[in-house]
């Protein structure tokens, strides 16, 4: 029995053009579409969203004979409902790779800066990912004003210029350290008091499924973001509502250590457990099956 035969790419994937795609289909293989993000020119990096990636989301409107979607949010999936129907379409976050978040080189030798924050025997409050337009830089200011025996490390790539017009560096206890290696990123936020995803709430974020949740439940810490609506969905995310808000669960997180809060250790697991990029793949694969000749 012949195979089927699948193209599989990103909603911001700019590589693959519709006459490819086109191509694809008449010899013979099906499409899948990963609706990941927002389509907004924000999050690709440009003035205005590209053609080509605009041709392909309106192709996958069209053809639900050929073409699979996988959402990866709630919003982006009511985005397809209300367009195309449920037609071959299926609901998949993102998820985690648990066994890489698991393994911590406790020799590892970190920067200066960093092992003096470790010395310090301050909390330490994390974030890793993009700085980037949809950071709560006021935010963090916020915490940063009110909680100086707290230290703030935030850790990725600089998006845009945002990082640079918020001016962190003129408090003493927020500690941007640049680009790190997906391969040591574990042993970093290991050392995290509490990991945070602190996102303005607006429509990048309210279709996004960060895939940093799901390995900060991996990694076994307690977890505060904003009110991004894919956040609420887990137990062992503890949302804020407001800035205030925000500070208060931050301070319940540092105080939250594993022998007093043995039920909410045991969530995270769970939930990391249930979030594998396994069972992610599983959810799209027996979506294919059903198709199958």
């Amino acid at each position: 029995v012949e195979k089927p035969k699948y193209l599989q790419f990103y909603s911001t994937d700019c590589s693959v053009s519709l006459d490819e795609l086109k191509e694809y289909i008449n010899n013979g293989y099906k499409v899948i579409y990963e609706y990941i993000d927002d389509l907004s020119p924000v999050i690709i990096g440009t003035k205005d969203l590209p053609k080509n990636l605009l041709d392909k989301y309106n192709y996958m409107l069209k053809d639900t004979e050929n073409v699979f979607v996988v959402v990866t949010a709630d919003e982006i999936k009511k985005d397809v409902l209300a367009k195309r129907g449920e037609e071959k379409l299926v609901y998949s976050c993102n998820g985690v790779e648990i066994e890489h978040f698991k393994d911590i080189d406790e020799h590892f030798s970190y920067e200066e800066e960093f092992k003096n924050l470790i010395n310090s025997n301050k909390p330490i409050i994390g974030y890793y990912g993009a700085m980037a337009m949809w950071f709560d830089y006021e935010l963090i200011k916020f915490l940063a004003t009110n909680r100086k025996d707290y230290n703030i490390v935030l850790i990725g790539i600089k998006y845009d210029d945002s990082l640079e017009k918020a001016n962190l560096n003129e408090y003493e206890n927020i500690h941007y350290l640049g680009c790190k290696d997906y391969s040591v990123l574990q042993n970093y936020a290991n050392k995290f008091s509490v990991c945070t995803i602190p996102f303005i709430i607006n429509s990048i974020t309210k279709a996004t499924s960060p895939v940093k949740l799901f390995e900060y439940m991996a990694l076994e810490k307690p977890i505060v973001t904003t009110a991004m609506p894919e956040c609420k969905k887990y137990q062992s995310v503890m949302i804020a509502n407001s800035k205030e808000e925000f500070i208060e669960l931050v301070d319940k997180a540092v105080e939250m250590n594993k022998d007093n809060y043995k039920d909410y250790y045991n969530t995270l697991k769970k939930e990391a457990l249930e979030n594998t990029w396994s069972e992610k793949a599983n959810v799209i694969v027996n979506l294919l099956k059903k198709y199958e000749d």
